[in-house]
């Protein structure tokens, strides 16, 4: 990845999120670009009315190859604020600022308590961006953040080709930037939809 430039503001990192593109060996081999996407973030002001701009990021995944690729997406959150909302797993136990909850699956009765438990979360944290690859937790996060005017990005899972998942389906509508790593997936999906190459 090109390193920032001296000069830039730290307003102007956090009014980005850079994403590394990278896709195969051959990929490897050349110098990262990096995308970078242009969210405006929800207005918040101070109590003596100035405003700020910047965001605090729910990442929400489910705990297997959902996490990994979350995770191989770093550089678009690093060093801002975040929390991570995923199912309890020995692998998610070490995570620093991490709610964990019982894997749902498309359980109806699971995921109204589902539904329940993150509303209390996003009422503590009061996140204003959710970056999110599924599996099927992002679906009542996507709908909580929505009603609550998050800026949500989804990124179908590098392993989708030409069928997409339930949750990309579900959640499409309510997404104001969506992903996915495969041009044969663009017609599953409808214009808004863009492909970018790889991202993990």
């Amino acid at each position: 990845m090109s390193p920032k430039p001296p000069s830039e503001s730290r307003e102007a990192r956090i009014a980005a999120v850079q994403i590394p593109m990278e896709m195969g060996s051959a990929a490897r081999e050349r110098r990262t670009t990096g995308l970078r996407l242009r969210m405006p973030f929800r207005r918040l002001r101070t109590r003596g009315g100035a405003h700020i701009r910047e965001p605090h990021i729910a990442l929400i995944c489910s705990h297997g190859g959902h996490l990994t690729e979350l995770l191989a997406l770093r550089p678009a959150w690093a060093g801002m604020s975040h929390f991570w909302l995923t199912y309890d797993a020995p692998r998610t136990r070490s995570m620093e600022r991490a709610y964990r909850m019982r894997n749902i699956g498309f359980n109806p009765i699971l995921m109204v308590i589902a539904f329940a438990r993150m509303l209390l979360v996003f009422a503590r944290e009061r996140p204003n961006v959710i970056i999110t690859d599924g599996a099927e937790i992002a679906i009542p996060a996507v709908f909580i953040g929505r009603a609550l005017g998050c800026r949500i990005v989804f990124v179908e899972v590098w392993t989708r080709v030409r069928l997409p998942t339930l949750t990309g389906r579900i959640v499409y509508p309510f997404c104001d930037v969506f992903f996915v790593m495969w041009p044969e997936l663009l017609d599953s999906y409808g214009p808004k939809a863009r492909c970018e190459g790889g991202l993990v």
